[in-house]
């Protein structure tokens, strides 16, 4: 059995690999378009989350591959923390800084 261990700032995700058809759903990897398709957002927000350090992730050669048990763990983490109010920058006629 090989386990693998991946911690990224605040989550952290410790998934067990190995056969047997009882961690058939654990030992999934998902590519980017299926991970988008999962989480229902664009392929660019899996690769923001990435660049931010927000979403457990891996790479194969240039590929991100990310475990399924791992995402599923981020996602109750997810739901379970108050989420900030989204702002896409500034409204008309406000200047930097204010």
């Amino acid at each position: 059995m090989i386990a693998l261990v991946f911690a990224r700032k605040s989550a952290e995700a410790y998934v067990s690999v190995g056969g047997g058809d009882a961690m058939a759903s654990e030992d999934e990897i998902f590519t980017i378009k299926e991970l988008s398709d999962h989480l229902r957002v664009h392929p660019t927000t899996i690769y923001r989350l990435l660049r931010q350090g927000r979403l457990p992730g891996f790479r194969v050669g240039s590929n991100w591959r990310f475990n399924r048990a791992a995402i599923e763990q981020w996602e109750k983490l997810q739901a379970s923390e108050p989420q900030p109010q989204a702002g896409r920058g500034r409204h008309k006629g406000e200047k930097r800084g204010q």
